[in-house]
């Protein structure tokens, strides 16, 4: 099945950032958890944790509530399907073939 059109990580966008040691030692304590790129973490020999956090970053537990909460079904109906408006769209044809660069103004 193919992936959505507008998923995943945008053209020019970033993942990681660098940020020197001083300026975090400076804003967090020496017990403080801080979030690493896996792949960098395995290469320099740090020991991998991993822990299920909620979006506030607290730690989650499985709890049969937590559990029967996630299982719940969602009815969804979607109205005024009639009231669309089809929309055209204009394919342009390229001949990949030839050696010129061709913008293609989007």
């Amino acid at each position: 099945m193919p992936r959505k059109g507008n998923s995943g990580r945008k053209k020019g966008s970033t993942s990681c950032i660098r940020v020197s040691l001083k300026e975090l030692n400076n804003l967090l304590s020496d017990n403080a958890t801080v979030f690493v790129n896996k792949r960098w973490a395995e290469q320099v020999g740090v020991s991998v944790r991993y822990e299920a956090v909620s979006m506030e970053g607290e730690p989650v537990y499985s709890t049969p509530q937590n559990i029967a909460d996630d299982s719940q079904l969602v009815d969804v109906r979607i109205n005024n399907l009639a009231d669309e408006v089809e929309e055209s769209v204009e394919v342009k044809a390229v001949d990949l073939t030839t050696d010129t660069a061709e913008v293609i103004d989007w």
